[in-house]
């Protein structure tokens, strides 16, 4: 299955669903060796801080993975929005360059700039719209015969012809570089949106990680310590790469970013009672 996020939150997820296994594999050790074995009311305590953290982690990194998602489909529609304008431009391009020959051809002394048809096409697809409907209005207004001049023969095209021709291109170019416009101003709020909810999710791991990483080297745990030190150069990660395989990240997001909280420990071998103690469900 494909992973259809972002690298930062990939590798964001993939951080949060280590420390969580990490918890849920070795919490309830670490708790009972942090706080004696038989201090039972300090170990509840330290577990419903599990519990707690790991809901907020979850829900951080959901919100994150979510808003990656929709930015990805946001672009995604304006990549097809861009494909659909530049067909648009080139059909309209193709019948302003066959107006010009056709002027140019069947009349005595065509004014080409007054027609608006004396320099190439614009690249730019907002200035070649412009360009579109200058020619429009030249070729459709009242004193168009004034800058055509004579027709050589009778037979000569009408310019109304090709204006009835180009006015559909001309609203569908138009049309879609509105539905542009807009979609570019959602994709900006968007990131907007997905930048908040990273730096959320950062400041959570980084309370997470913490607590944990101080209560495994309460309890002699610094191996496991090492393992989920919060990174100081990579927010959000750990110092060591977390080793979660991109099958398991796959199968974790499973179509709903909702459901790699459910997948975690099992995935990596977690009780589910204590995995229940650090995700809380």
């Amino acid at each position: 299955m494909q992973i259809r996020l972002s690298k930062e939150i990939t590798d964001r997820l993939k951080a949060s669903l280590f420390l969580r296994a990490a918890v849920a594999e070795q919490g309830d050790d670490v708790a009972a060796a942090a706080v004696g074995r038989g201090e039972a009311e300090e170990r509840a305590f330290v577990l419903a801080a599990f519990k707690t953290f790991g809901r907020k982690l979850k829900t951080a990194i959901d919100l994150a993975v979510t808003r990656d998602r929709t930015l990805h489909d946001l672009r995604s529609e304006e990549a097809a929005l861009r494909r659909e304008r530049d067909d648009v431009k080139r059909r309209l391009g193709r019948q302003i360059v066959g107006l010009r020959r056709m002027v140019r051809g069947a009349y005595v002394a065509p004014d080409l700039v007054a027609l608006g048809l004396d320099a190439p096409n614009p690249k730019e697809p907002t200035a070649f719209l412009r360009k579109a409907e200058l020619v429009l209005d030249k070729l459709g207004g009242e004193d168009r015969s004034r800058r055509l001049g004579e027709p050589l023969f009778r037979s000569a095209e009408d310019p109304e012809v090709h204006c009835a021709e180009l006015k559909p291109a001309v609203r569908a170019l138009r049309e879609t570089l509105d539905q542009l416009a807009r979609i570019r101003r959602r994709i900006d709020a968007m990131l907007v949106k997905k930048h908040e909810a990273v730096e959320e999710y950062d400041r959570v791991f980084l309370r997470t990680a913490r607590m944990f990483e101080d209560l495994c080297r309460l309890a002699g745990y610094d191996a496991l310590a090492e393992r989920v030190r919060p990174s100081t150069r990579s927010p959000g990660r750990t110092e060591r790469k977390a080793e979660i395989a991109d099958e398991v990240v796959a199968n974790a997001l499973g179509g709903d970013a909702d459901r790699h909280s459910d997948v975690v420990g099992p995935a990596l071998g977690a009780s589910e009672d204590v995995e229940d103690a650090l995700v809380g469900v």
